[in-house]
């Protein structure tokens, strides 16, 4: 009998372990995001912040983007990161310098999903020019969406050396969540956004499925108790 319960708690401990990584979903590769929705709920943790470019600043061809996101996701699984340049399309931004889960302090199961890009923008025109990098989840239902949990823009000059510039100013380049509610990107035909769930809210279908094998195990105990007593009930005395 001791060696049963010692075998069922085994399997019990891999399936739950095995269902917990294999139901985890991953964000879908694709080359463009949107329609973009901006959701918050308040302090969420989530956060995007441009490290290459500030407000303001002259830069020249070829520019550079870097940035940092953090995202507090289910078991810290990653999430879809997309840029737009003026307004235009938003473009998949899937180079990353390195990606790296902190699961101290995680409450239910979210941890903090922390990743670092960078990559190179096309030419740009002399001028004025806005970039906008966001974090958060495509999906590809009917209808299609892309749910921002966090952003940051920054409008920034290009421009030859020679060319005369303003005088830059520090203005601090990062914007984190909780943010307004805005419509990112005029290129697209797109309702007026209101405030809507966080990407953690959306991904409770790998609990369901934990919660779902722990009955299955729980079940499969009660039979193994079952047999046992029915067999020493059948021995005779």
């Amino acid at each position: 009998m001791k060696r049963t319960l010692i075998i069922v708690t085994i399997l019990f401990t891999l399936l739950v372990s095995s269902l917990a990584e294999a139901q985890v979903p991953t964000p879908p590769d694709v080359p463009t995001l949107g329609p973009v929705i901006i959701g918050s709920a308040g302090d969420s943790g989530n956060f995007v912040k441009i490290t290459s470019l500030e407000n303001q600043t002259k830069y020249q061809n070829p520019i550079q983007l870097k940035f940092n996101i953090q995202e507090i996701t289910l078991l810290g699984q990653f999430y879809n990161v997309g840029y737009s340049i003026d307004g235009g399309i938003v473009n998949n931004a899937g180079n990353f310098v390195s990606r790296s889960i902190d699961n101290s302090g995680s409450t239910g199961g979210y941890y903090k999903s922390i990743a670092i890009g960078s990559l190179s923008l096309p030419t740009l025109s002399e001028g004025s020019h806005r970039i906008t990098v966001y974090a958060g989840w495509q999906y590809l239902g009917i209808p299609e969406r892309f749910e921002v949990t966090a952003y940051s823009t920054v409008e920034f000059i290009v421009g030859n050396p020679e060319s005369t510039s303003p005088a830059p100013t520090q203005t601090p380049s990062t914007s984190y969540t909780p943010l307004p509610i805005i419509s990112p990107t005029p290129s697209q035909s797109m309702p007026t956004i209101s405030t809507g769930p966080t990407l953690p809210v959306e991904l409770n279908p790998p609990i369901v499925y934990i919660i779902l094998a722990v009955v299955i195990v729980i079940a499969a105990i009660a039979s193994v108790f079952l047999v046992f007593f029915k067999r020493r009930k059948s021995k005779p005395a």
